[in-house]
């Protein structure tokens, strides 16, 4: 099976990535929000941990986390001297820490396809997650919207390096709902990894992998699970690298 049996086609990858910059977006602006409301950053920070309601111009659900506080995001924005006064955040430069991500976009099974118990055993497990990833060091923002009214989620992950996946890999509770409760309940899933080049104010995301997993497929077929590195041939500043593959495992 050729990779673009399992990607369709490039458009989903633009898709993909106007979904993250949009998630992103209003992660910045909810943060800005958030620390003009409260000078002292520590007053909401019971509240962020366990996740604040925002929602896109049209009105889809977004819950942003912020399992270090807002502090903690603050640090990794880097606010300009004009930021203070100004009506929201923009712009970016070179010198701003690099930082990585995790984009996680799955597409549901009709509910008739579901078993009865799946629906309360990931409201159970993200409630437990969603405690966990503040004992996680280097975790920075967890964001999960609709991509499409009453429709499919995505989650994206921002966090400081690549070791904050591995701590949080070791979580049995993120492992249960990865084996367990994501053949239950998703078709298809792809998850996206790679670098924010300038932190939150990166105008695009470089992307360095991509995990496929096709969950209709038998679980013996090595199509159901297929991971693809990929490099740089070109850039669409509005949103993404485009990649071509380099290796695929």
């Amino acid at each position: 099976m050729e990779i673009m049996d399992v990607v369709n086609d490039e458009a989903n990858f633009e898709d993909d990535f106007q979904f993250l910059k949009e998630m992103k977006d209003i992660l910045i602006e909810e943060v800005f929000r958030l620390s003009k409301e409260f000078p002292d950053r520590s007053a909401c920070d019971s509240e962020v941990k366990n996740g604040i309601f925002s929602e896109t111009d049209d009105k889809r659900d977004v819950r942003i986390i912020l399992p270090g506080g807002l502090q903690n995001v603050l640090d990794h924005l880097e606010l300009f001297p004009d930021d203070i006064t100004a009506t929201k955040i923009t712009g970016s430069r070179d010198d701003c820490e690099e930082l990585c991500f995790v984009g996680f976009l799955g597409h549901k099974k009709d509910r008739s396809e579901m078993e009865e118990s799946v629906i309360h055993d990931i409201d159970k497990t993200d409630a437990v997650v969603v405690q966990e990833l503040s004992t996680i060091d280097g975790m920075i923002a967890y964001v999960t919207g609709e991509r499409l009214k009453r429709g499919d989620y995505g989650n994206l992950v921002v966090f400081k390096d690549k070791g904050v996946v591995k701590n949080l890999k070791k979580s049995q509770n993120h492992a249960y709902a990865v084996n367990s409760i994501s053949p239950r309940y998703y078709r298809t899933v792809r998850i996206h990894s790679g670098r924010l080049p300038m932190g939150l104010r990166s105008p695009y995301f470089v992307l360095q992998k991509t995990l496929f997993l096709q969950f209709s497929l038998p679980a013996e077929d090595p199509a159901r699970r297929r991971v693809q590195l990929w490099r740089a041939c070109r850039e669409d500043s509005n949103f993404f690298k485009v990649f071509s593959p380099t290796k695929e495992m």
